[in-house]
């Protein structure tokens, strides 16, 4: 059954900077007052309004950003817990990014441009 709210759903970009901040701030806690959610929020808002898929004043709030990295402690061999549902996308990235955390950084900067409108 398709999503009937697309823009809810987290975009391959969006979780490329969600684990660049996973990966930057590693143990540290992440509360959705953290510099580093603050600003993956202001990014992801930004590229949604770029990509239109921008959909209210809580789009990618700081709070929710919180909840959706720790998606990637269920995934990481360090911390991994109990099963959890985690999104194909996130699992995607994961896979691609997770020991090569340079070229997430890279691309993740990418993600960080496009936003900016560079």
């Amino acid at each position: 059954m398709a999503d009937r709210h697309p823009t809810r759903q987290l975009s391959e970009d969006e979780w490329i900077v969600l684990l660049d901040v996973y990966q930057t701030h590693r143990g540290e806690p992440l509360s959705a007052k953290h510099p580093a959610i603050v600003k993956a929020s202001e990014t992801l808002n930004a590229l949604g309004e770029r990509d239109g898929r921008r959909s209210g004043p809580n789009f990618r709030s700081p709070s929710g950003l919180q909840r959706q990295i720790t998606t990637f402690k269920y995934l990481d061999p360090e911390y991994q817990s109990a099963d959890h549902k985690v999104p194909p996308l996130a699992e995607k990235v994961w896979t691609r990014f997770s020991n090569d955390p340079r070229n997430c950084r890279i691309t993740a900067d990418a993600v960080r441009a496009k936003a900016e409108g560079r």
